[in-house]
């Protein structure tokens, strides 16, 4: 059994919402356990043009699967839920990226672990200190460091508690 920590973002058609329901999609997979969710957090959008703020969560799983499957699982949750794949970085229903899986580490193809750019992000190091200490190491630095260092960490927001328990159904 493996584990991995899911990033999940969302700028479109309730952003919110969009991430519960990934979340939901993501528990109810036969090979994939949902064992912890950070809070949803606000952010401002990385993209072109104007576009609406994200909600951004991590997620902490188990699964037997391996990344590749993993990383195809996901993109079905996406596609489900009216992901269209085009311009980089556009707005978007639901974004969901694999950031850690075990201690491998790929560089090869659209499969890319540990995440390149995880250690730049706010809205990735904010949600992901939820759930690992705040002294996890990431790039031979602390998350907390990291997050020190990160120029947005202003812009990321506290929205609220996500409660594995109270989920609702879709």
């Amino acid at each position: 059994m493996s584990t991995a920590f899911i990033a999940l973002g969302s700028n479109l058609c309730n952003p919110e919402s969009q991430v519960e329901k990934a979340l939901c999609s993501i528990d109810t997979h036969d090979a994939i356990k949902l064992e912890k969710v950070s809070a949803f957090y606000e952010s401002l959008a990385v993209g072109p043009g104007f576009q609406p703020n994200y909600c951004n969560a991590v997620a902490k799983i188990t699964t037997p699967l391996t990344a590749q499957k993993l990383l195809e699982a996901l993109q079905k949750v996406e596609k489900h839920q009216g992901r269209q794949r085009g311009k980089k970085w556009a707005a978007r229903t639901l974004d969901l990226d694999i950031l850690m899986y075990d201690e491998l580490v790929i560089t090869r193809g659209e499969l890319l672990l540990p995440h390149p750019r995880m250690h730049q992000r706010a809205f990735v190091l904010k949600p992901l200190s939820d759930l690992l200490t705040k002294n996890y190491i990431i790039n031979n630095e602390s998350i907390a460091s990291l997050l020190e260092k990160c120029k947005d960490q202003s812009k990321v927001k506290y929205i609220r508690r996500y409660e594995l328990k109270t989920r609702r159904s879709f």
